[in-house]
């Protein structure tokens, strides 16, 4: 017996977005699920979803992100992920 599998596709916005924060200092994992990654910065934890363009959440990640005590990021681009980064206390520039 085997059991279904499901393919996980990544969005194509998310490896340069995880070298962007990479690069500002962040520490990211990436972890699929609930959620694509986790950030951290200055003891903190945030969960980030990547999304191309219009991209949208999957039910299992809109019942994660309602279930969430904190807030569940979604970057689309570089672009976002910087101005989020540099938005977050003690890491604008």
């Amino acid at each position: 017996m085997t059991l279904p599998r499901y393919a996980v596709r990544a969005d194509k916005s998310a490896g340069a977005i995880v070298e962007a924060l990479e690069a500002m200092g962040f520490h990211v994992e990436r972890i699929k699920v609930p959620c694509d990654a986790l950030v951290s910065r200055a003891g903190i934890l945030d969960s980030v979803e990547f999304k191309t363009g219009k991209g949208k959440l999957t039910p299992a990640q809109v019942r994660y992100r309602n279930k969430a005590h904190a807030p569940v990021h979604i970057l689309r681009d570089v672009d976002q992920a910087v101005e989020w980064g540099n938005s977050l206390p003690g890491w604008g520039r």
